[in-house]
């Protein structure tokens, strides 16, 4: 029994002495050698801000465009009762204008973080549109998640925005790019907008835009618990508690991946489900789509690839190639533009004149586009 307890105790130590040494090689790696500012930021400043805005739930929620979001994952589309309490929750609020902070800034950059979302009477963030779609009109409506939205900056400053000035300076007909895009969402939130409301508008292309949030839920997170009933296994929405909770270390999300990893494999196969039926609906409806990947979603290019590959109505571009930092430019107006204001990376210690990746110019936080990006 001694010699049991002893062995326990060695083992014991020996794991915490693994954790501690792991713990303190990453922050040492931290702070003494040189890293991507991005990785640096995300570490020190935007983990630890997520966790903590996550954590204190809908009843300390300071910020109405920022987290915590109703996420459902990409499950139970059969169940007619979930999908319309989906749909319920995947249209913006109508008749909706505010400026609002930057949930990824710091508190004390409100002035120079904060942007001016206005939703039309259709639930969508764009000017004010007819329903019916008059004779000359070609209608684009883009759904998707964070990016999609415009997180961070302002009506003006989104790709829907920016796509229908450009085109409508081009053709000769009335070009209309409706953004129903929304913070934190699925694709199954897409699925639910196609089945109950898109097709009536008669859009002539979709844009999908989703995969940001799809891969990381471990279960269904909404205000009230009875709406939200899909789960997976205990151990793996424990690690991402684990995470959500440990942000006192920078350990925590290398820990999160390594026992999801296989996880993730099962959330795929239910994000790759959902694009399908979105595929064979709008197929049936005759339709175009164009799928987006963007530079963080971790959702494989091969696996929007296929979909392009089986359904000859879908298209597929990936921003992240084409945000690449060997494909991209940045002016000195621009940079001067960056450097004018606190930003993420001036929040990082950062200053103009140090030598910065091109891409990283285009974020308005260590995550998101910035207006530039969005163009």
């Amino acid at each position: 029994m001694k010699n049991t307890l002893s062995w326990f105790l060695y083992f014991l130590i020996l794991i915490v002495g693994v954790g501690v040494s792991f713990e303190v090689w990453l922050r040492i790696k931290m702070l003494y050698i040189k890293k991507d500012p991005y990785e640096i930021t995300m570490f020190r400043y935007v983990h630890p801000r997520i966790n903590k805005i996550w954590n204190d739930g809908w009843d300390k929620k300071k910020i109405f465009w920022g987290p915590p979001y109703h996420v459902f994952l990409n499950r139970g589309e059969d169940n007619e009762e979930r999908m319309e309490t989906i749909y319920k929750y995947s249209v913006l609020p109508k008749n909706h204008d505010s400026v609002t902070p930057n949930f990824l800034r710091s508190e004390k950059e409100v002035d120079t973080s904060s942007y001016h979302v206005k939703i039309n009477s259709l639930g969508f963030r764009s000017p004010e549109y007819q329903a019916e779609k008059e004779e000359d009109t070609f209608r684009i409506v883009a759904l998707g998640s964070y990016p999609c939205f415009g997180s961070g900056v302002n009506n003006d400053e989104t790709y829907s925005a920016f796509l229908e000035s450009i085109l409508n300076s081009q053709s000769k007909k009335k070009i209309e790019v409706w953004n129903g895009g929304q913070q934190g969402t699925t694709a199954i939130s897409g699925l639910a907008r196609l089945l109950k409301e898109i097709p009536e508008y008669k859009p002539d292309l979709l844009i999908w835009d989703f995969g940001w949030v799809d891969l990381y839920f471990g279960a269904d997170f909404t205000q009230k618990k009875s709406e939200g009933s899909y789960e997976y296994p205990f151990m793996q929405e424990l690690m991402r508690l684990v995470w959500r909770k440990g942000d006192f270390l920078v350990s925590t999300p290398q820990i999160y991946h390594f026992f999801n990893s296989g996880f993730r494999d099962e959330l795929l196969v239910d994000w790759r489900r959902i694009y399908h039926k979105m595929a064979r609906f709008t197929k049936e409806k005759g339709i175009p789509v164009l799928m987006l990947r963007q530079r963080v979603v971790i959702v494989p290019d091969q696996e929007f690839q296929k979909i392009a590959d089986k359904y000859d109505h879908v298209s597929f571009l990936n921003v992240r190639g084409e945000l690449a930092d060997a494909l991209i430019e940045v002016s000195d107006e621009q940079k001067n533009d960056f450097w004018s204001k606190p930003n993420w990376l001036s929040e990082s210690g950062y200053k103009k004149g140090d030598e910065i990746p091109n891409h990283l110019y285009y974020r308005v936080d260590a995550i998101q586009l910035n207006k530039y990006a969005h163009k």
